[in-house]
């Protein structure tokens, strides 16, 4: 197990990559791909092709108008919310991951490879996003107009809960052993799905004002669980 944390990238290093890559992505543009169209029993089977190539599924992708800020949630056919359903968007991310694959567009014009490239780069971030609690649920706030700068978290979620982090990071510093660091792993990931729980009640009530304030937590309860795996790190490298 903790091998597999130590070669694990950490989320919090994926979300401030996938705020670099969301530039690309919004000059691509955002698409109005209609949920149920990837829940038919006719989406499980092979997508007819246009006349350039691509399978139906692309279609929308292809003539999506950009707009601020691009929907994530728009580009895999999900309904924006905060509890996504893991197995239908790996579905969405592998169907439309297909008909973009490279092979599928080697008789096709270099124009056209660059489109499908393209596209499928904004498929892959906003697969990164969505996956990711963090993440996806700052990009539900970006989408409501309640987007969070990074260093507004610690106004956000109170001294108390501060002062309650600074312990929690020196118990991790005194920790030199697995046994001590796995249960400091485990307690942390009780609290993050304590959060996450909240959040998506949060969402569906949209109290964008408490999802900013969970939003905030989830990012410090992410950089400690960072931390204990820097620590695993340090010590099996000793």
């Amino acid at each position: 197990m903790w091998t597999v944390l130590r070669t694990t990238r950490t989320t919090a290093t994926r979300f401030t990559r996938r705020q670099n890559q969301t530039q690309t992505a919004t000059a691509v543009g955002t698409t109005t791909l209609q949920p149920d169209r990837w829940m038919s029993s006719a989406a499980q089977q092979e997508d007819p092709r246009d006349e350039d190539g691509y399978s139906d599924s692309c279609t929308d992708l292809r003539h999506s108008t950009p707009q601020q800020p691009v929907n994530h949630f728009a580009t895999m056919g999900l309904t924006p919310q905060f509890v996504v359903d893991e197995q239908q968007l790996k579905q969405s991310y592998k169907r439309l991951m297909t008909s973009l694959h490279p092979d599928k567009h080697t008789l096709k014009s270099q124009s056209s490879q660059d489109e499908s490239h393209d596209l499928a780069s904004r498929v892959t971030l906003a697969y990164d996003v969505l996956r990711q609690s963090l993440s996806r649920a700052s990009h539900l706030l970006e989408l409501n107009g309640r987007g969070m700068e990074d260093t507004a978290s610690g106004k956000l979620v109170g001294a108390c809960f501060l002062m309650h982090v600074m312990d929690l990071r020196e118990q991790i510093d005194e920790a030199n052993d697995d046994a001590s660091l796995k249960k400091l792993w485990d307690e942390n990931e009780v609290r993050s799905q304590q959060v996450c729980d909240g959040l998506a009640e949060a969402f569906a009530q949209e109290d964008f004002d408490e999802a900013l304030r969970l939003t905030g937590k989830l990012q410090y309860w992410n950089r400690v669980q960072e931390t204990i795996r820097e620590k695993i790190g340090s010590l099996h490298d000793a």
